[in-house]
């Protein structure tokens, strides 16, 4: 590093960066690698030059976890600077033991048992998400997923407890509206996969009118009335869906249950010119989607 450093002191940063190259592209200084890739990180960040510091913080972790180690929490804050996470996810959930303070500890499980949820690993998610601090920032989002966690599993009487002690936290935060909609979005749709049909329709409900969730809890509030055989209530709520304001929008599910509903109440008339307006609206937009 004797290039690097001299060029350092006397002000040459891309004269270093050069010579930080050559070393991570020798391969008979490999165990030199990981340092070599984490300085460049520092001299990318100090020209602004962001993602590709990011880039070279995951080649550091890819060559020497340990190295990178001390220097964690500066690295999740250049992650939540660029807002994205995609690329050093993956490393962070194969790293999950290594020597970290415990404030950079939480904020990587997080993102470790998000990556491990998306990839289908859930019972390594759950054990990643427990070990998410109850100081972290993050804790409150880390109990989210963790409930998202286990309704994936199918335990939706379990997840309720999890969701709902971020459901709280969030308010308590100030977390702002739309975080709170997604909350009670979550909320409802566990209360309906653990078939507590009433308390799912109360936490559709509580969804704002004005956010962008709402056409969704909405139709998914309609479902939960059609399972107590409330066929009128379902109906009642698809009007909504059947309004111009929806014109532009696909929401070809609510006709379908539109069509359910009107059958089970024997309205077989009203049934056949629903199917068979599904049928003249969606079957030229299936065949220009074939095409």
């Amino acid at each position: 590093f004797k290039s690097a450093d001299d060029a350092i002191i006397a002000g040459r940063k891309g004269e270093a960066a050069d010579a930080l190259l050559v070393i991570v592209d020798d391969a008979s200084v490999i165990h030199a690698h990981g340092e070599a890739w984490m300085r460049l990180a520092g001299l990318l960040e100090s020209w602004q030059l962001h993602s590709a510091s990011l880039h070279a913080w995951i080649q550091a972790l890819e060559a020497d976890p340990e190295v990178v180690a001390p220097q964690m929490s500066s690295v999740l804050d250049l992650v939540d600077e660029i807002g994205d996470e995609a690329a050093i996810a993956p490393l962070l959930a194969s790293n999950t033991n290594l020597d970290v303070d415990a404030a950079a500890r939480s904020r990587m499980s997080y993102i470790a048992g998000r990556y491990l949820m998306q990839e289908g690993e859930l019972a390594e998610a759950l054990g990643v998400l427990l070990t998410v601090g109850q100081d972290s920032p993050v804790y409150a989002d880390s109990r989210m997923v963790y409930g998202i966690v286990l309704s994936h599993q199918g335990r939706n009487d379990e997840a309720l407890a999890p969701m709902i002690e971020a459901q709280k936290l969030y308010r308590k935060e100030g977390r702002g509206a739309r975080y709170n909609n997604v909350a009670d979005l979550n909320v409802a749709r566990v209360y309906y996969g653990a078939e507590n049909w009433g308390q799912a329709i109360a936490a559709f409900s509580a969804i704002d009118r004005g956010s962008e969730f709402w056409p969704e809890a909405n139709f998914e509030r309609a479902w939960a009335h059609f399972r107590i055989n409330d066929h009128t209530g379902a109906l009642a709520l698809l009007m909504n869906h059947d309004s111009p304001f929806f014109d532009s929008w696909y929401f070809p599910e609510a006709d379908l249950l539109r069509a359910y509903s009107f059958f089970l109440l024997c309205k077989f008339g009203d049934a056949t010119t629903a199917m068979d307006d599904f049928a003249g609206v969606y079957t030229p937009l299936r065949q220009t989607l074939d095409g």
